[in-house]
């Protein structure tokens, strides 16, 4: 039988031990996105410490054995940080009704790499990465 994990209640930042990050990214312009967000706030982030997952992603299968791979293989003392992308949409208004811009190049919160690409060539405080 496992013994209990203790639950870290701590600045994450502040974690000695292991840490798996799982990224939240629909494409590769959201995966390297966050990687660099990653190496910047947490320093250098090996290729066995993070897994990307689309789980925002309604349309795509998740393939969940890696991380079940990597879940089975890491020590019980690693900490899980879930991180992904929230898009901002400048100027938003709450009470702001559908646009036919909307419609025609989808959901400005949920780009497709190209127009995820352009936001952040253009303003990549758009893309407001959280962990």
């Amino acid at each position: 039988m496992n013994a209990p994990v203790a639950k870290w209640e701590g600045d994450p930042l502040r974690y000695a031990g292991k840490k798996l990050f799982i990224l939240d990214a629909r494409n590769g312009v959201e995966r390297k996105h966050l990687l660099d967000w990653l190496h910047g706030t947490w320093g250098q982030v090996e290729e066995g410490e993070w897994i990307a997952l689309p789980l925002s992603d309604e349309s795509k299968a998740l393939k969940l054995e890696p991380l079940a791979a990597r879940l089975t293989a890491s020590d019980d003392a690693s900490l899980i940080i879930p991180v992904r992308i929230a898009w901002r949409i400048p100027n938003f208004d709450k009470d702001r009704a559908l646009r036919l811009r909307d419609i025609v190049f989808g959901d400005p919160r949920l780009p497709g790499s190209l127009r995820a690409r352009i936001i952040l060539m253009r303003n990549r405080r758009r893309a407001q990465c959280a962990g």
